[in-house]
């Protein structure tokens, strides 16, 4: 990006420290230069001060080990955690969240909500509803997490292999399925 580029309120994601074993700090690092927030829990509140990282926000249930220059978003009974962030999230503008989390772990919560994209590991995972067409390079890994336990799938110029999806040409990779899906991405 040049200096010049001018960031608009909600347009770059906030980030969820959710679990901080999917965390890889260059990953982090480097989606923190963009990011307008980062939210962490208790437990991540720990991992951001061994690594000198300020949060700007918290969801916790107590108040207790919580800097004071942390705003805290509010404890409800009836929300999980994800859905108390998305309601802070949406009084300031912001209408995306990365989480920091094994993918596995969110399939259920997230579902098919565009708010929500995964990072696990070096692998970011983004929401597509029905089909994507864009271009790749050849050899790209590519991994697929579906959102119904009997979805359809079709692909082009990819090949399956172990647990991912290679490309075959560069070029355009055209997937498509009947329900909302994930496309997992390898982080450089």
């Amino acid at each position: 990006m040049s200096s010049h580029h001018v960031i608009r309120e909600g347009q770059e994601p906030a980030i969820y420290l959710r679990n901080s074993s999917s965390v890889i700090l260059k990953v982090l690092h480097n989606l923190l230069e963009w990011s307008p927030y980062l939210i962490v829990n208790s437990d991540t509140l720990v991992f951001c001060k061994d690594h000198g990282i300020k949060p700007d926000a918290i969801v916790c249930e107590t108040e207790n080990e919580v800097d004071f220059f942390i705003e805290i978003i509010p404890h409800l009974d009836t929300l999980n955690d994800l859905d108390q962030i998305k309601k802070w999230l949406k009084s300031r503008n912001c209408d995306q969240l990365l989480i920091f989390e094994d993918m596995n772990n969110l399939k259920q919560l997230i579902s098919t909500d565009p708010l929500f994209g995964v990072i696990d590991r070096n692998i970011k995972y983004s929401m597509i509803r029905e089909r994507i067409l864009k271009w790749f390079p050849e050899g790209q890994k590519l991994f697929l997490v579906n959102t119904e336990s009997k979805q359809n799938m079709e692909f082009t110029n990819l090949k399956k292999n172990n647990q991912a999806l290679i490309v075959i040409n560069t070029g355009l990779v055209n997937i498509h399925s009947n329900n909302p899906f994930y496309l997992g991405e390898l982080l450089e």
